[in-house]
């Protein structure tokens, strides 16, 4: 009798777990400061490894085939010293011209260059995923300089896009969610103010990266948006 409720449950559940390792993942957008690098090449394949912090202790593991990453980065870190020159110049001018608060202005976002002149950030897009305790995206990276006049996401954030998907997160600490969206075998659960409500179809949803005490990747929303089919 114990074999056949086995059985039984697991002819149930077998399609539900089906499902959700066949589920198509989420679009996945996050921009994170370069922490680490590391790149190798063997038979004319190319692994790349970059580890993004997106701050509040969240680091996600980059994969990517790309040969270029390093020249990119030092592209970028060029046109940050090519800023600096030209804030230089405009300090310049400035003290010449005895423009006290203008000095100030200029002065403080010279200060602020310097600082993240080593720290070029870098966005990555592809497919989120869990290996073990480790947060990966195997997709591409490319290099943002701070001076960029156009910039489609801030530090340490994170864009998710894909289909909602209905029920009932445990989050560890009494913390609970009636939200995510599909993801593989990894659904992204959303929290935060901006994912109350139902919600149902395609959605885009901009806020913070974290794993929660469960072992799940978790979106805490700062922006939700439903998208027309």
């Amino acid at each position: 009798m114990r074999s056949l409720v086995i059985v039984v449950a697991l002819a149930l559940w077998s399609p539900l777990l089906a499902s959700a390792q066949d589920a198509p993942p989420a679009k996945v957008i996050l921009v994170g400061r370069d922490v680490g690098y590391q790149s190798t090449t063997i038979n004319g394949k190319t692994d790349t490894t970059v580890t993004l912090d997106l701050g509040d202790n969240t680091n996600v593991t980059v994969r990517t085939e790309q040969r270029d990453v390093l020249d990119m980065k030092n592209k970028a870190i060029k046109e940050q010293f090519e800023a600096l020159k030209e804030l230089q110049a405009e300090i310049a001018k400035l003290i010449k011209e005895g423009k006290v608060d203008d000095f100030k202005k200029a002065t403080e976002a010279f200060t602020k260059a310097i600082s993240q002149v080593s720290q070029v950030p870098t966005a990555a897009e592809g497919v989120l995923q869990l290996n073990g305790k480790t947060v990966e995206l195997v997709g591409k990276v490319t290099p943002v300089s701070p001076q960029a006049k156009e910039k489609s996401l801030a530090v340490g954030t994170v864009s998710v896009e894909g289909q909602v998907v209905a029920g009932n997160y445990e989050l560890g600490g009494g913390k609970k969610s009636n939200l995510a969206i599909q993801n593989g075998k990894h659904p992204i659960i959303v929290t935060g103010k901006a994912a109350e409500g139902m919600v149902s179809g395609a959605v885009r949803v901009v806020g913070k990266l974290r794993v929660s005490e469960m072992g799940q990747l978790v979106i805490e929303a700062e922006k939700l948006e439903v998208l027309k089919k």
